[in-house]
């Protein structure tokens, strides 16, 4: 499998309307403000876009995802993986770091003055990017949560 430090993809059909599949979901999300026991997904529904996560840990794996309606038929795509929530800002942060450290270059400062800190600007992406790529399949109850709750006819990006 391709290397993927953002999580997969995987990508659904079901023959619900929008309205039916944020019923579904909403129904199965435990109601604001009460305290969900061990092992219940969580997560916000906003018009044709989602995101769950799990109860267990407050730094774990994340689904975000979209549905799309085609006459009587859904398409749901989702992303899910280990901690998107802080390896997309975290990315982010090293290419600014990235930017700035050629701006630097650009208006004259030495490359070896700077390679201690592309060193590890380089190290600590590697390690972070192969780490996410490596956890990502934390989010597989995630995923099997919407494939039990929607019932879909077509799955297909779904590793397991």
């Amino acid at each position: 499998m391709a290397f993927q430090p953002f999580g997969y993809t995987a990508r659904m059909m079901a023959h619900l309307t929008l309205e039916e599949i944020e019923q579904v979901l909403v129904a199965n999300l435990p109601k604001s403000g009460s305290y969900p026991p061990e092992g219940v997904v969580r997560g916000w529904v906003v018009d044709n876009w989602f995101c769950l996560w799990s109860s267990r840990r407050r730094n774990g794996p994340i689904v975000f995802g979209r549905i799309v309606q085609y006459g009587d038929v859904s398409i749901i795509r989702v992303r899910a993986g280990a901690d998107l929530n802080y390896v997309v800002p975290f990315t982010g942060f090293l290419s600014l770091f990235a930017l700035i450290l050629l701006w630097r270059l650009f208006f004259g400062d030495e490359l070896s003055r700077q390679i201690n800190s592309w060193l590890w600007l380089g190290g600590l992406t590697a390690f972070v990017l192969t780490l996410s790529h490596w956890r990502r399949f934390e989010a597989d109850p995630l995923v099997t949560f919407l494939i039990d709750k929607l019932s879909p006819t077509r799955i297909e990006g779904f590793p397991h």
